[in-house]
């Protein structure tokens, strides 16, 4: 299983005009790849019983702390 990814990425650039007047201008960008069919709404700590046998739902979250 490929875990999702997302790059994100913006740039700001101001000018200072004579006296108080400022010129901001920005982009804002992200790019996801791996991403799931439908979205991203996937719990990668999804318990599995795939080779576990008789274990506990949370000992067979990967990545559950005690």
């Amino acid at each position: 299983m490929r875990l999702p990814v997302v790059d994100a990425w913006n740039v700001t650039v101001e000018l200072q005009f004579k006296g108080n007047a400022v010129l901001s201008v920005g982009y804002v960008g992200n790019r996801g790849y791996h991403v799931t069919p439908g979205g991203t709404n996937y719990n990668i700590n999804a318990p599995t019983i795939v080779g576990f046998g008789t274990l506990t739902t949370n000992q067979r979250r990967p990545f559950f702390g005690p």
